[in-house]
């Protein structure tokens, strides 16, 4: 009998072996794989199973810290919005620096009136891409998160950084300070150029609110 014939006979007999026990080959499951899991409950909105994907992934390797800014965002959407900051944080102490995560930062920040916090969090992501796109929820871009650095601008009584940060949304606008025939938002008039500034940035859609 030759080499091949038995190499054959015992891999056969191996596979038999296997059925008879009703054993299965041992699924190998990394980390990474277990975010690129938790991201995909994420975008379809499978908070809750996201967020055990994300811990399971933590649980094999705590340097993983992408984890920590998938359940951030869970945790977002899940309105558990000082839980999401805890893990954002976490996030950037294992030098994990994912824009989404100063991304939801930012918004959480601006949330808790930390307006400073807000503009230095936003920045962040803008200085690395200025045209940036949340890459697990493409309706979020950094529109929205120059609106965020607008908004707390205006919160510090700051309106030359506000109309900077506008202009950078909206190249069409046209409400100033000195004039008062352009305090109109939306066909209204206002009395005062910090009102029609307060309009103007509600008007304004986002889907990085919390």
């Amino acid at each position: 009998m030759n080499i091949k014939s038995i190499i054959l006979i015992i891999v056969t007999l191996s596979f038999f072996s296997c059925e008879d026990n009703g054993e299965e080959p041992e699924v190998i499951v990394t980390a990474e794989e277990l975010i690129i899991a938790g991201w995909v409950n994420f975008e379809t909105g499978e908070y809750a199973i996201a967020i055990e994907d994300f811990n399971s992934a933590l649980s094999i390797d705590a340097s993983a810290s992408e984890a920590y800014s998938g359940i951030g965002w869970s945790r977002i959407r899940l309105e558990m919005i000082d839980d999401a900051q805890t893990s954002f944080l976490a996030a950037l102490d294992g030098n994990y620096a994912g824009e989404e995560t100063f991304a939801g930062l930012a918004a959480i920040s601006l949330v808790k009136e930390k307006y400073t916090a807000a503009i230095g969090y936003a920045e962040s992501i803008l200085n690395i891409d200025p045209e940036w796109i949340f890459e697990h929820d493409n309706t979020i871009d950094y529109k929205d998160v120059w609106l965020i650095v607008a908004t707390a601008y205006f919160h510090e009584g700051n309106f030359t950084e506000v109309e900077a940060a506008i202009l950078k949304i909206d190249s069409t606008y046209s409400i100033l300070e000195n004039d008062s025939a352009t305090w109109i938002v939306d066909g209204k008039s206002y009395l005062t150029y910090r009102e029609a500034l307060a309009a103007y940035l509600q008007s304004l859609p986002s889907n990085l609110n919390i």
